[in-house]
């Protein structure tokens, strides 16, 4: 048994944390255009909306930025960590978006999205 599911057994209410591979926000704009149906099938068995957060490590092309995206009941804030001081908000655009597909295709209720440049 993981450390994770032994947390989870020991105490149900302990936060729940999603980590999605570096390759996912490659997928997700595919060829430079936003494409859901390519990444879908990332969170096919898992529950994202049933997650206290979620880390999405992106590859720029000179450095690493992080998503963390914090899962509220009705509203969410998606944080953009970049070292170097970027103001793109492009990948926490997709990132927005993609929950929102994620949302609709899975039947959940939509939310109301912040996003914020840290």
């Amino acid at each position: 048994m993981s450390r994770n599911q032994n947390t989870r057994k020991t105490n149900p209410a302990a936060p729940k944390h999603f980590f999605i591979k570096t390759f996912f926000c490659y997928r997700l704009r595919f060829l430079g255009e936003y494409s859901y149906e390519i990444a879908r099938r990332r969170t096919k068995f898992d529950d994202i909306f049933s997650m206290s957060t979620v880390s999405i490590p992106v590859h720029m092309v000179v450095h690493w930025i992080l998503v963390v995206v914090d899962n509220g009941d009705d509203a969410c804030v998606i944080s953009v960590y970049d070292s170097m001081g970027s103001q793109d908000v492009m990948v926490a655009q997709d990132i927005r978006q993609w929950f929102v597909d994620e949302a609709a295709d899975m039947g959940k209720p939509q939310r109301f999205w912040t996003i914020a440049i840290r």
